[in-house]
């Protein structure tokens, strides 16, 4: 299983370093939140699994590499008038082997009195294909300050996640929550929405922002999408036959137990194979949309039959 973990981040490594000539020429500026863009990327491209049925349950993704266009939706009291930006992203495993994810996202704000502020960032996870772990490395750069890396392991330990981080600093962490990694939590939604579920709740934890930070999530789910338009020119034939769902998340902070308004929410349409498209992320003050422009279906080994 290690050689094949090796593997797997070695070839997702390779891709980072290939994707960079597909981002547009962006000149850098002043910092702008990117937790919050972090958790965003990372949470909104997890749903997109391997060609395998996860431990949560009998979803079947679809292994891939994906280009996402980001523009400017809305700017509601915001001095945001520009805002553009792109992310690669390649998911490949199986609920054997476990999921290697790797995604490197850069946006840029513009506005007259916020001048330009642009991030990237990069990250790489693995999620143990039984859900028990997550390892996670994640790096954010600006023009302005140093470079930011975070590194750790979360390990579920029944009723309760543990969490260790290596860098920035070192630091031990628990929580007595039942807790959801990306991909079973994309699983978990899947699998609501295939039952007829119109909500789920859900803690989630992804290794975004200091690592050791948790989320309260809220799902809404709506009915079926029939006979609606998508992007036949990158979606092939076959999506014509899959299912999808228009759906609502609500991420709150976890620690902020008197806060009734979430941090942001994500809308978006989910194919019961994983695939996401028509995404909208709203921070409140303004709102991003990421539009699918290219995806690669990658083939994956399938599990052996005997494990």
């Amino acid at each position: 299983m290690c050689s094949i973990i090796f593997d797997l981040t070695s070839r997702l490594m390779q891709a980072a370093v290939c994707s960079q000539s597909v981002f547009p020429s962006i000149k850098k500026g002043p910092k702008m939140r990117h937790s919050l863009i972090l958790r965003i990327i990372a949470i909104s491209f997890s749903a997109l699994g391997a060609n395998s049925v996860t431990a949560a349950s009998k979803t079947q993704f679809v292994s891939h590499r994906a280009i996402y266009d980001l523009e400017l939706d809305r700017a509601k009291q915001s001095n945001i008038e520009i805002a553009r930006g792109r992310i690669v992203y390649e998911l490949i495993g199986s609920d054997c082997e476990g999921f290697a994810q790797n995604f490197r996202q850069i946006i840029e704000l513009r506005g007259a009195e916020l001048g330009s502020r642009v991030i990237d960032t990069r990250s790489t996870t693995f999620e143990e294909g039984d859900g028990s772990g997550l390892t996670f490395s994640n790096r954010t750069e600006t023009s302005f300050s140093p470079s930011e890396q975070t590194d750790g392991r979360a390990q579920k330990l029944e009723q309760k996640v543990a969490i260790k981080t290596t860098s920035p600093t070192q630091a031990v962490i628990e929580y007595s929550e039942v807790v959801l990694f990306p991909i079973e939590h994309y699983a978990k939604l899947i699998e609501t929405a295939v039952f007829g579920g119109k909500t789920l709740n859900a803690k989630v934890f992804d290794g975004s922002q200091d690592g050791t930070t948790l989320s309260d999530t809220f799902a809404v789910i709506g009915p079926p999408i029939k006979n609606a338009a998508f992007e036949h020119n990158i979606l092939n034939a076959s999506f014509d036959q899959l299912s999808r769902w228009p759906i609502t998340i609500s991420y709150f902070d976890y620690a902020d137990t008197k806060s009734e308004q979430p941090e942001y929410t994500m809308f978006f349409e989910l194919f019961e194979n994983g695939v996401a498209r028509n995404l909208r992320l709203d921070f409140g003050d303004f709102s991003i949309i990421g539009n699918l422009k290219a995806l690669e279906l990658i083939k994956t080994p399938k599990c052996d039959a005997k494990r």
